[in-house]
């Protein structure tokens, strides 16, 4: 059992323990916070770790992981990924992901977390924060968003259209309840479809609001 430590160009050390095959990871790994592949500065690290149990020395467990650094042709024959698990279908998403580091989520489960966050209403920043962090790459991590952030805005003007039909039915019934003498029946009664007027016409305003403006309702979207 080799032990790697890893220093990523964005700054996050990352370590864990591997047995090596044929002197390479057996999988792929990645920087949990930017997503940069470290399975080239691990196979480094396995390499000079033989070499100085060879010699007899103590070996050198961490390397600088750079950014733009690339693995060496060497080093990308033994570089397997793992296929994400299945998402929802309005995610699309296809992107490869490598073996989960300790505190990662599962693929399938990263994007029903994301979908939740986003219909929630949390920040989409904070979204993006989460898919990085589970080593979705930034560029897909933006359209998960973007189609998550669509879906949210459909799902809030359905919404709003429900609460104009109901709002409109609630104006309605002092309306119809003044021209059909309830007004002189009962005062109690007449009041009471005044108060489920003004209700209805809450309901109306702010179902028109959702439709014009969805993306300007926070909150819940459930709960709209």
């Amino acid at each position: 059992m080799t032990s790697i430590k890893i220093e990523c160009g964005c700054g996050q050390r990352y370590a864990f323990d591997v047995e090596p095959v044929n002197g390479q990871m057996p999988y792929a790994v990645a920087c949990p916070i930017c997503g940069a592949d470290g399975t080239g500065v691990a196979n480094e690290v396995i390499a000079q770790s033989a070499q100085s149990v060879a010699i007899g020395t103590a070996p050198a467990n961490r390397l600088q992981l750079h950014g733009a650094t690339h693995p060496s042709p060497a080093v990308q024959l033994a570089e397997p990924v793992v296929q994400v698990a299945a998402a929802p279908a309005a995610l699309r998403t296809t992107h490869t992901r490598t073996v989960l580091l300790p505190g990662q989520t599962d693929p399938s489960q990263v994007a029903h977390e994301a979908r939740a966050k986003i219909f929630w209403g949390d920040p989409p920043q904070e979204v993006l924060k989460f898919l990085l962090i589970n080593n979705v790459p930034r560029a897909e991590a933006m359209e998960i968003i973007r189609e998550l952030a669509y879906e949210r805005t459909v799902q809030m003007r359905k919404n709003g259209v429900a609460k104009i039909v109901t709002g409109i039915i609630m104006v309605s019934v002092p309306i119809a309840g003044w021209f059909m003498g309830f007004a002189e029946i009962s005062i109690k009664l007449f009041a009471f479809m005044v108060m489920l007027g003004l209700w209805g016409a809450y309901r109306l305003l702010k179902g028109i609001f959702m439709v014009v403006a969805p993306k300007a309702q926070s909150g819940d979207v459930s709960e709209q």
